[in-house]
């Protein structure tokens, strides 16, 4: 007996219901995709809004210490002020790196920095990029052991760096007169932070602006302490920041956080509190990126934005 020839006219429904469920699915799925990716800045933006409150505290061996309100005040940072007492450890000679953990209760959210301190008689400064400026990550600019130990520089926009770039002698970019900041090396190798528009580039081996000027000659300035000049120094983010400490080192600070980080009157008590006398911003936020990659340490920062440009340090 053969069997019932098939129902010519029950395919099509079928075929069409799947098609219907599989196009709901994809929109569906397109749609999750969408506020997810829409999403993400806004929430990261109420942690951080959130994260705003309360007051600072660092780790040390294991025990939590208040920043102290005259230690958040503090603009002028003489010798024996300093307060901050992260664990370094040598990883090359003259070179060191060290953890510094940190909250603001009541949100018991702890966050760490990631801190580099290098010794000019042991190690070079220099800026790096893409000749197209093209952005990546500070580990790829950073490259195959050319640099050790790199940090994102300074703003940029869709058609690269912004303010000065000075590398080898040779200026890429104008400095621009709206900028105090300032990072200088020397043909010798010799960091300077510079906090002055319209600075003299004679002499100038490598260079890049930043933003903000933080603190020349051990004091603070006082919108970074008060506010004004068009920013709130109370905002909350992921930072970037060098400083020049008394000993005539250079050291590199980066907040390693999602949805967390510092305000810039923080950042500055921070950098005081390391021992700093000259320091400035670079471009953080999103833009904030560190890469360690040494034979006894390896720590990765990773940039969540593409950047232009680095300050790296290589071998002396």
């Amino acid at each position: 007996m053969q069997p019932p020839a098939p129902d010519q006219n029950a395919d099509p429904p079928k075929r069409g219901r799947r098609i219907v469920f599989f196009l709901l699915l994809g929109l569906v799925l397109l749609l999750g995709f969408g506020l997810f990716w829409w999403g993400l800045p806004l929430a990261r933006g109420l942690l951080q809004g959130a994260s705003r409150y309360g007051e600072l505290q660092w780790q040390r061996r294991g025990a939590w210490i208040d920043v102290t309100l005259e230690q958040a005040k503090r603009r002028s940072w003489p010798e024996g002020t300093a307060f901050l007492e992260p664990e370094w450890s040598t990883v090359l000679p003259g070179l060191a790196v060290a953890e510094l953990w940190m909250r603001r209760p009541p949100n018991l959210l702890a966050f760490r920095l990631i801190l580099v301190r290098a010794d000019p008689a042991f190690w070079h400064p220099s800026v790096a990029f893409e000749p197209n400026f093209s952005g990546s990550t500070v580990a790829g600019l950073a490259g195959a052991g050319a640099f050790p130990v790199a940090i994102n520089a300074s703003y940029f926009s869709e058609e690269g760096p912004v303010g000065l770039l000075i590398q080898r002698g040779v200026r890429w970019r104008p400095a621009s007169r709206r900028w105090a900041a300032h990072f200088f090396v020397s043909p010798e190798g010799i960091p300077r932070v510079l906090n002055k528009k319209n600075a003299d580039l004679s002499g100038v081996w490598e260079g890049v602006q930043g933003f903000p000027a933080i603190m020349s000659g051990g004091t603070t300035y006082p919108y970074m302490r008060y506010g004004g000049r068009g920013f709130d120094v109370g905002v909350v983010d992921r930072r970037s920041a060098l400083c020049i400490n008394r000993q005539g080192e250079l050291l590199l600070l980066a907040t390693d956080t999602l949805t967390n980080g510092l305000a810039l009157s923080e950042l500055a008590t921070v950098l005081g509190g390391l021992g700093c006398i000259d320091a400035m911003g670079l471009d953080g936020g999103t833009s904030t990126g560190l890469f360690v990659h040494t034979s006894t340490r390896m720590e990765s920062i990773p940039n969540l934005k593409p950047v232009p440009v680095i300050i790296g340090l290589r071998p002396d």
